[in-house]
């Protein structure tokens, strides 16, 4: 006993140092000053502080008050009421705890790190219990499964495997090797998945991705959603570039953008535009509003409540337009028709090609009902029969391959 007052140096070759009240009662132990000290075990050292305790063998207390060692081999360099259990290491901070083999708490304070190899570098009211799992920093996270890891930010989870939340508020990575970069309220739930960042998010199916945004659910095995508001990307490869509320829910679908859209087909495509809907397989819409592509390869370009509702179908544009015969083509116009077997009409409004090669080249009112029958344009003209061309305003040519070239009010009934 080097000095200080009413020391005790019970055990074999235990000393102290200094200090007041001091106790090493463990064979070979130390206590190097300070005050109210007690060293219980064999080969245990405090360095100084006020009421340390070191009851394990071979344990370490640097210095700090109220600290307490247990089991073998655990150190606790300094700070206020921490607790070190087993081969672990307190850095610092304020009632700290580690309770495994190998776990590690830098600082900060009420941290636990309960898992083999756990870590918390410092942060408060932190949780790391899985094995290896580590927080760096931040407020009231917990890191529970194996391997898994929080950066910081504030009631963050990251409870599976490998999973990892590097920052932001109130966010879950609850799925193996799943990750969550940042912002608040996103969920990663199954495997490998991400959320970047963003509000509200949720990544829920394998290999899944929000990048941002607020309140989108990438539902879909390997679906992606790369922004914007309240969309569900649902279908299996499915993505929905930003825009709002809408869904691409066919495997491998696409929306680019807008709001309220529906790719609901396999390999269905909408790349913006509002309120429209491509629930045929490899349907396409460009854009325009409260269009529907629902035949198979269907397209509609653009426009405003066109329809193409069967096979190798197309709408170029316009509004209200309907092609609904196989292969028929609807270019642009109003209120067109197109319901034959590869029909056209061109243009206009209110024209009808409802027989097989019908064509409507433009006008009003027209209509093509033969077979192979063709009107040029005009207004309120017929081509009733097949193979006929009829042009001009009113006239009507329905012999087979008969032919009206113009004017006005005119018949060609007689074939050829």
């Amino acid at each position: 006993m080097a000095g200080g007052e009413d020391n005790t140096a019970s055990g074999n070759r235990s000393f102290v140092g200094g200090g007041e009240d001091n106790i090493a009662s463990g064979t070979t132990s130390t206590i190097a000053g300070g005050c109210c000290s007690k060293t219980c075990r064999n080969f245990s050292f405090v360095g100084g502080g006020f009421k340390n305790e070191a009851s394990g063998e071979t344990t370490t207390i640097g210095g700090g008050l109220c600290n307490t060692t247990i089991g073998n081999y655990p150190t606790i360099a300094g700070g206020f009421s921490s607790r070190a259990v087993g081969l672990s290491f307190i850095g610092g901070g304020y009632t700290n705890i580690t309770s495994s083999s190998a776990a590690f708490v830098g600082s900060g304070c009420f941290n636990i790190a309960s898992g083999i190899q756990s870590s918390i570098v410092g942060g408060f009211k932190n949780v790391a219990s899985g094995i290896q799992s580590s927080i760096v920093g931040g407020l009231s996270s917990i890191a529970s499964g194996n391997k898994s890891f929080v950066g910081g930010g504030c009631h963050n989870t990251a409870s599976a495997d490998s999973a990892t939340v590097a920052g932001g508020i109130l966010n879950i990575a609850s799925g193996y090797q799943s990750f969550i970069g940042g912002g608040q309220g996103n969920t990663a739930s199954a495997n490998r998945t991400t959320v970047a960042g963003g509000a509200g998010n949720t990544a829920s199916s394998n290999c899944a991705t929000v990048a941002g945004g607020q309140l989108n659910i990438a539902s879909g095995n390997q679906s992606t959603i790369a922004g914007g508001l309240s969309s569900i990307a649902s279908g299996n490869c499915s993505f929905v570039g930003g825009g709002r509320c809408n869904s691409a829910s066919g495997d491998i679908s696409f929306i680019g953008g807008g709001n309220n859209n529906t790719a609901a087909g396999n390999n269905s495509t909408i790349t913006g535009g509002f309120s429209s809907k491509a629930s045929g397989g490899n349907s396409f819409i460009g854009g325009g509003c409260s269009n529907v592509a629902s035949g198979s390869r269907s397209v509609i370009a653009g426009g405003y409540l066109n329809k193409a509702t069967t096979t190798d179908v197309f709408v170029g544009g316009g509004q209200n337009n309907i092609a609904c015969g196989t292969c028929s083509v609807v270019a642009g116009g109003q209120l067109n028709i197109a319901s034959g077997q590869r029909s056209v009409v061109g243009g206009g409004h209110l024209n009808t090609a409802s027989a097989g090669n019908s064509l409507v080249a433009g006008g009003g009112y027209n209509i093509a009902c033969g077979g192979s029958s063709t009107v040029t344009g005009g207004f309120s003209s017929l081509a009733s029969g097949n193979g006929s061309i009829v042009g001009g305003n009113c006239n009507i040519a329905s012999g087979l391959r008969s032919t009206v070239g113009g004017g006005g009010l005119n018949i060609a009934s007689g074939n050829n």
